[in-house]
């Protein structure tokens, strides 16, 4: 398997989304980049029957397995086996543009020093319903996770290899929020973040309510694992998650001055689920971390 000119290593965490594969691998066939300069890793985590079928070692297409439950072990796992100098991140539940490669390898290697968080960009039904709204209003903004948070969703995210023996991998414990704690590690070692919009990958807002508090419930869950390791107390965990991600009012600016969103109907329909998500974040949290509290 050697090979000096592999540039970038595509790393693909799956998990009961055999569907979501061919669609991505189809979406990596037809890059704009040079194809003998990348390889693909898709890493099976269960759930998907058998991924063999997918691997194409002679087109640098691999499927690797994991066992221990959760997306980050798997990227993990991909890294661990890439030989590009540059790791190129995405979800199986993405789509691709096609110059999506070229244009983060262009940028990761331009800044001779940095990671680059690629644009998310939201699609919707022709109809969307209320949560679509929502998501397509707040969710995967890149660009001001980038500048003021200083870290970059593991969604559309090219690392230089090198960062990775430098920062270490991401924490495998961790089912949600793992991009945001090795993103601080990253920052605190004086790595850079930049925001790259000409890396576009798509993805689908979720339609129903079930499937995005669901979502939401593993957020709130990763952050309270993340936060719990700077706070010395109980009482401080709770304020600071209540503060930071619970009354997220900064989604309530953004739902109103949204270019996202057209006219007010749609921002009054988004405007819903925020108030039904703050509840729901609020219990979650003391939900989280009373566990947190039960478990010292």
């Amino acid at each position: 398997m050697k090979n000096t000119h592999i540039t970038v290593s595509v790393v693909v965490p799956v998990f009961q989304n055999r569907e979501g594969v061919k669609a991505l691998l189809r979406d990596l066939r037809a890059q704009t980049f040079p194809r003998e300069q990348m390889e693909v890793i898709v890493v099976d985590n269960g759930g998907n029957g058998d991924l063999a079928e997918f691997a194409d070692p002679a087109h640098g297409v691999f499927v690797l397995r994991e066992s221990a439950a959760g997306p980050y072990a798997c990227r993990n796992t991909g890294i661990r086996h890439a030989r590009g100098v540059v790791i190129a991140l995405t979800d199986s539940d993405c789509r691709l543009a096609p110059n999506w490669l070229a244009a983060g390898v262009r940028q990761v290697l331009s800044l001779q020093g940095g990671v680059v968080a690629g644009r998310i960009v939201v699609t919707t039904s022709a109809k969307p319903t209320a949560v679509e709204l929502y998501e397509q209003a707040t969710v995967f903004r890149q660009e001001d996770i980038v500048s003021k948070r200083q870290y970059a969703l593991t969604g559309n995210m090219f690392v230089p290899r090198a960062f990775f023996d430098r920062v270490g991998l991401f924490n495998a414990s961790l089912l949600s929020g793992g991009d945001y704690e090795w993103g601080d590690r990253a920052s605190r070692r004086g790595v850079s973040f930049s925001f790259g919009p000409d890396a576009v990958v798509y993805h689908r807002a979720k339609a129903s309510f079930v499937p995005f508090f669901r979502r939401m419930s593993r957020v709130v869950d990763g952050l309270v694992s993340v936060e719990k390791r700077r706070q010395g107390t109980f009482f401080a965990l709770l304020l600071s998650l209540l503060k930071d991600y619970s009354y997220n009012f900064s989604n309530l600016r953004v739902i109103l001055m949204s270019g996202r969103l057209e006219g007010i109907s749609q921002r009054v329909r988004a405007l819903w689920v925020w108030c039904i998500l703050q509840g729901v974040c609020v219990l979650q949290v003391l939900r989280s971390c009373s566990t947190e509290e039960r478990c010292r």
